[in-house]
C-alpha cells in the first residue's frame, strides 16, 4: 500500500499563492483608483492621474510611496521639494521665477503647505509664466492670480493690474518680486478666508474655489469639465517633479 503524502505542504503553498495573488490584485486596484501611490515601474508608460486612466499590469516590483504626492492634501508632507529642485524645475521650463526654490521652501514651512501644490498650480495658471499669452503673471510676479480687494486697492496701478477678459473685470495684484509672489500665494492659502481656515485641504477643494469660487461638489457641465482638467494638471504636475536633484 503506497503511503499516504503529506498535506501540510500543500496546504502552505496554496496559502502563500493565495497570499501573492492577494496583493497583486490589490496592488493593481490602488494603481486604477488611489491618487495617493505611484508606482514606479518602467513598464507603465502611462499618468495615472485621479482614475480618470488606468491600466491592469503585473506589479513586478514594491509600491513606492511618492514623497512629492504623498496624499490628496496639499500641507506640508513629510518629504518635500528642496529649493535646489524646485530651481532646477524652474530653470529647466525657462521660467523667469527661476531663482525662487528658497522662497517656495521658506514660505512651504512658514504656511505648513506643500511646495509642489503651489509650484503645480503655477503652472497650471501660466506654465510658470512662460507661456505667451501669460503677460498677467510676468508683469505682476502673481504666480497664482490672486486678486486685488477693495476699491483702494483696485484703483491703485501700483498695486493692481486691471485686464478685462471675455467681458469681464480683473483686478490683479501686483508683487515687486518673484519671491514675494511666491510667499504672498502661501499666505493667501492659510490666511485667505476660503481654503484652509474653512477646512478646505484637498487638492480638488482647494483648486476648485481657487479657479472658480465654488465648492467642488456645486460644479456641473462646462465648468466642471474645466476645472478637472485644470486638477489633472496640477497632480500630473505633482507626480511629474523628481524626488531628488
Amino acid at each position: 500500500m503506497k503511503q499516504a503524502k503529506p498535506i501540510l505542504p500543500a496546504i502552505i503553498v496554496a496559502a502563500l499563492l493565495f497570499t501573492m495573488i492577494f496583493t497583486i490584485v490589490s496592488g493593481t486596484a490602488t494603481l486604477q483608483t488611489n491618487h495617493s501611490v505611484v508606482y514606479y515601474l518602467k513598464e507603465l508608460n502611462k499618468n495615472i492621474i485621479g482614475g480618470a486612466e488606468t491600466a491592469s499590469i503585473a506589479v513586478t516590483q514594491p509600491v513606492v510611496s511618492s514623497p512629492i504626492l504623498s496624499s490628496n492634501s496639499i500641507l506640508l508632507p513629510s518629504t518635500y521639494l528642496s529649493a535646489t529642485c524646485i530651481d532646477k524645475i524652474l530653470a529647466g521650463k525657462n521660467s523667469p521665477a527661476a531663482g525662487s526654490g528658497n522662497a517656495f521652501v521658506n514660505s512651504a514651512e512658514k504656511y505648513g503647505i506643500n511646495p509642489s501644490f503651489v509650484l503645480a498650480i503655477f503652472n497650471a495658471e501660466s506654465n510658470y509664466a512662460t507661456n505667451p499669452a501669460a503677460t498677467t503673471a510676468r508683469s505682476t510676479r502673481n504666480i497664482g492670480h490672486i486678486l486685488c480687494t477693495g476699491a483702494a486697492e483696485k484703483s491703485d496701478p501700483t498695486k493692481c493690474l486691471h485686464k478685462t477678459i471675455d467681458g469681464y473685470e480683473y483686478y490683479y495684484k501686483i508683487y515687486s518680486t518673484w519671491n514675494e509672489g511666491v510667499e504672498a500665494t502661501f499666505s493667501h492659502l492659510k490666511n485667505g478666508s476660503s481654503y484652509i481656515k474653512a477646512g478646505r485641504t484637498t487638492i480638488e477643494s482647494v483648486s476648485s474655489m481657487w479657479v472658480t469660487g465654488k465648492n467642488y461638489s456645486a460644479l456641473s457641465g462646462t465648468q466642471k469639465t474645466e476645472i478637472d482638467k485644470y486638477i489633472a494638471t496640477v497632480k500630473s504636475s505633482m507626480d511629474s517633479y523628481p524626488k531628488n536633484c
